[in-house]
């Protein structure tokens, strides 16, 4: 399970690209519902404070998860034995895959420090890893939660965040924006 990403830094926000290889359709497809339900956690660790800038730049559309289980339905349709990641779909929204070899998570704001930004990558390992084991139906943020703490060294700066206030609300109303 190869995961590759790289971070771009600007000056008010913080790209990710993720590497398409490391994904199959079916792998993404839990991925992307992961952090389109647990929004209110997805937003703690984005730290955007301007949340119009947000919906301007980067909007969650809550269409994406079932517009994207359609298109790939399609594609296993026509390739049933393809199971890479060739599903291109969206541009301007929070998540980016109209790119071939990248997909562009653009919901991160900037970091002050290098410990908020080191939880960001600790966050799009965690939910990468925590996916591709879950089911599409069972993901839940309190099983994220427990599967971060078990994995405490790896996910340490993402560990330290999980203390502050906004996080205990994101996992108490997961679905809350």
């Amino acid at each position: 399970m190869g995961f590759k990403f790289t971070p771009h830094k600007h000056r008010r926000t913080t790209l990710f690209f993720l590497n398409r290889s490391a994904f199959s359709n079916w792998h993404f497809l839990k991925f992307i519902k992961f952090i389109n339900e647990n929004i209110a956690l997805t937003l703690a660790v984005a730290r955007r404070r301007n949340i119009d800038n947000l919906n301007e730049y980067a909007r969650f559309e809550f269409r994406f998860f079932n517009d994207l289980k359609r298109s790939i339905a399609r594609q296993y349709k026509r390739e049933p034995k393809n199971t890479a990641m060739t599903v291109q779909y969206g541009g301007r929204g929070a998540i980016n895959m109209s790119c071939s070899k990248t997909v562009e998570l653009r919901f991160f704001g900037g970091a002050l420090t290098e410990s908020h930004y080191k939880a960001k990558i600790d966050y799009v390992q965690a939910v990468f890893e925590y996916s591709y084991n879950s089911s599409l139906k069972s993901q839940n943020v309190m099983e994220f939660k427990r599967f971060v703490m078990k994995n405490k060294n790896r996910f340490r700066h993402l560990v330290k965040q999980f203390q502050f206030p906004v996080y205990e609300r994101a996992f108490q109303f997961p679905h809350h924006t």
